[in-house]
């Protein structure tokens, strides 16, 4: 069974002049990475409105992504986090639950518009974020994915330096005869899936490391399986995980 590995470095406050150009001097060039072209993403974040009439210790707000990746330039993603109050009135991040959906790319402003005319009691505009002179390469299997991370909306603020890698990986399964000779049936354990996971995640903590890129950097992981891997559900999802920080 094939999946995907997918984290994002974030170095924020890095210095503008320096940052980018060292990051791919250090992590592309020492790792004799491949140009794929000019990379780059848009970012509009929207928060519910109900959280500013109750608690937010009991009504935890739901955020609304509206996120743009060049690497999937016919769509674009919509993703909605938080969820209602748990049973117990205390809010677990953990717990919230996510709604991703992809659209296309072409509906993007109609569907702006529509929040704006329509929905605007119930969703509040936040921030736009934007990597506009990104760049993608590959190293072998892993993809490289980086720009800086700038303010689109109000003062140009320069938040920092994003960095996302991502690599396929197989877990490995036990193969069973299907009933009357059909396909084969493929079983494979959460202990195999487990392993898998924690075997690409060393192998990019590793790559990230040998790059030897200086400053302390966040990082965000996800996992997703053939479902989320297509039309970049995942990926979405984990760009929004790590950009509503900046909220």
């Amino acid at each position: 069974m094939s999946r995907t590995a997918s984290v994002i470095f974030f170095l924020p406050g890095a210095q503008e002049a320096t940052s980018l150009s060292t990051l791919i001097e250090r992590l592309v060039r020492t790792t004799n990475g491949n140009p794929l072209g000019k990379w780059g993403l848009e970012h509009r974040i929207l928060r519910s409105t109900a959280s500013n009439l109750a608690d937010d210790k009991t009504h935890p707000p739901r955020l609304h992504h509206i996120l743009h990746l060049l690497n999937w330039p016919q769509l674009t993603h919509i993703v909605i986090s938080g969820g209602p109050p748990s049973p117990n009135g205390n809010a677990d991040p953990t717990q919230a639950l996510e709604t991703i959906i992809a659209i296309p790319y072409a509906q993007q402003a109609s569907y702006i518009q529509l929040l704006k005319l329509k929905m605007g009691a119930l969703w509040t505009p936040r921030t736009v974020l934007q990597v506009a002179n990104g760049s993608a390469y590959e190293a072998g299997e892993i993809t490289i994915r980086l720009g800086d991370l700038r303010q689109l909306v109000g003062p140009g603020a320069h938040h920092g330096v994003v960095c996302f890698l991502q690599m396929q990986f197989e877990v490995p399964g036990e193969g069973e005869d299907g009933l009357g000779g059909g396909a084969m049936e493929v079983s494979v354990s959460p202990e195999a899936v487990a392993m898998a996971e924690q075997s690409a995640k060393d192998a990019l903590t590793e790559f990230w490391q040998n790059s030897g890129v200086g400053g302390t950097a966040r990082e965000t992981w996800r996992f997703s399986g053939p479902g989320e891997a297509e039309n970049g559900l995942g990926e979405a999802g984990l760009w929004c995980d790590v950009l509503r920080l900046r909220k």
